[in-house]
């Protein structure tokens, strides 16, 4: 069983896309999209297209920036594995 499962108690497993679960982190974390840009050091813009799925994936650096600043871990943005934030329940 995953960590990703364990999140799920009803076993039923969705298939996220990568816009969905950055969508869910900034929504999460209670912070705009000019906040999320500005500690990421991308434009609007950027944050934007990752929103809309314009982006297949992120940078390492954008990623690690966009987990600093949500608290959504960049392995289940990335991957949809894993505690999605520090808090494992």
């Amino acid at each position: 069983m995953t960590a990703s499962m364990l999140n799920n108690p009803s076993g039923v497993i969705g298939f996220m896309l990568l816009s969905e679960r950055i969508a869910e982190a900034i929504e999460g974390s209670k912070k705009t999209r000019a906040e999320i840009s500005r500690a990421c050091g991308v434009t609007n813009a950027a944050v934007t297209h990752w929103l809309n799925g314009d982006t297949a994936n992120l940078k390492a650096d954008k990623a690690l920036a966009l987990e600093v600043a949500t608290g959504y871990r960049a392995q289940w943005r990335s991957m949809c594995d894993g505690w999605r934030n520090g808090i494992s329940g």
